[in-house]
């Protein structure tokens, strides 16, 4: 079976619908905006499943996050949603679907985003086996990134 590939080249791949803009992704960057980061889960197995056979469909979870510049309000976006990976008829391919968000949620730092990260894999942690965050794009000097 082949892996998805998200792409840096487009933050916003995969993304869920905006729940009042069905125009637009959940989230976006504004110009003079940054991405602070994107980071997906690895497969997560709920602990009461001895195995997950290659017909059942596989979730992760996604978060990001947008450092908004002064003149778009400042503070953080954040966003986090659920992934469920259906494997095609092929048994090679898959497509994968979000399926639920939190958020967007406007925060006042960096670290209020990253606590909400912490709080979601305390909660991860006491119902999948082995979960952990795959950092797909972090931004950690705060002048430049990807807009």
């Amino acid at each position: 079976m082949e892996t998805p590939v998200i792409s840096l080249k487009n933050m916003m791949e995969g993304m869920p619908v905006h729940p009042v803009m069905e125009d637009r992704p959940i989230l976006w960057a504004d110009p003079g905006d940054y991405w602070l980061f994107r980071r997906t889960t690895n497969i997560l197995v709920p602990k009461i499943a001895d195995t997950v056979a290659i017909e059942d469909t596989l979730i992760r979870y996604t978060a990001c996050a947008i450092k908004r510049a002064l003149e778009n309000g400042g503070g953080v976006d954040f966003v986090i949603w659920q992934e469920r990976e259906e494997i095609q008829p092929d048994k090679r391919t898959s497509v994968v679907v979000p399926v639920a968000a939190f958020g967007p949620s406007r925060m006042v730092s960096r670290e209020e985003a990253e606590h909400v990260v912490s709080m979601a894999m305390v909660a991860f942690v006491e119902v999948y086996k082995n979960p952990v965050w795959i950092s797909q794009y972090e931004h950690t000097d705060g002048t430049s990134g990807e807009s």
